[in-house]
C-alpha cells in the first residue's frame, strides 16, 4: 500500500521555518494554574461492599485499565446500603473545585443508574447517568469513552479530602476522577504506564 496515496499533498512533510517556532515570550500573561488531580478507579483508600455484592477490578477496561465495578453482575436496586469506594487525595488550595468522575458507558434495562458523590462526609447528591437508544448524549459518551458525573465542592482547608462514590445498582463501571479548580479545564492529561 502506498504511503501517498495518489501523491496528493496531504502527504507531504511540511516544512518548517526557524521563525515560525519562536516565541515571544514577553507576550505571553502569566497564569497561575494548579495541577488537576487524577485518580484510577483502582486507587481507592476504602472499599464498602453489600451482602454478595462486592467490587471488583476489570482489568483492561477503560483509560486507568483497571475500571471498578459490582460483582456479580444480577439486575438489583439498592435503597438504604449502597456499596461505595473511598478515594483520599490532598488539595494545595482551596476554592471551588469540578470533581469528575467518568464512568464505562453503560445502559441500565430500566434507565435507573445512579452514582452519589460526597465530600468529606457533607452534600451527598444523586447523578442519574442514564441516556437512551442512539441520543446525541450517548454518541459523545462512547466517542470519548466515558460518561461523566460532575460534583462541585468547596475546599476550606488545604490538605487531605475524603470523596465517597457509591452506586444504587450493578453494572455501573467507575474508571477515573478528575479534580481541578472550578472553570479550569485547559490541561493535558498524564496516562499512566
Amino acid at each position: 500500500m502506498s504511503m501517498q496515496p495518489r501523491a496528493l499533498p496531504a502527504f507531504k512533510m511540511p516544512t518548517y521555518h526557524l521563525k515560525d517556532t519562536l516565541i515571544d515570550h514577553k507576550s505571553i500573561t502569566n497564569k497561575k494554574y494548579t495541577a488537576p488531580i487524577f485518580i484510577q478507579a483502582n486507587e481507592f483508600s476504602k472499599v464498602s461492599n453489600l451482602n454478595n455484592y462486592k467490587w471488583k477490578v476489570i482489568d483492561g477496561l477503560g483509560y486507568s485499565e483497571a475500571s471498578m465495578t459490582l460483582s456479580p453482575y444480577e439486575n438489583s436496586l439498592f435503597s438504604n446500603d449502597l456499596p461505595y469506594l473511598e478515594y483520599t487525595f490532598d488539595t494545595e488550595e482551596i476554592g471551588n473545585y469540578t470533581i469528575e468522575i467518568r464512568c464505562i458507558p453503560t445502559h441500565s434495562n430500566n434507565y435507573d443508574h445512579q452514582v452519589g458523590v460526597q465530600v468529606n462526609g457533607q452534600n451527598h447528591m444523586n447523578h442519574p447517568i442514564n441516556t437512551r437508544g442512539r441520543s446525541e448524549e450517548w454518541k459523545q459518551n462512547v466517542l470519548r469513552n466515558y460518561t461523566p458525573v460532575l460534583y462541585n465542592a468547596t475546599f476550606k482547608k488545604i490538605g487531605p479530602q475524603t470523596l465517597r462514590i457509591d452506586v444504587n445498582q450493578p453494572g455501573i463501571v467507575i474508571d477515573q476522577i478528575a479534580i481541578y479548580p472550578e472553570k479550569q479545564k485547559d490541561f493535558y492529561e498524564i496516562i499512566k504506564q
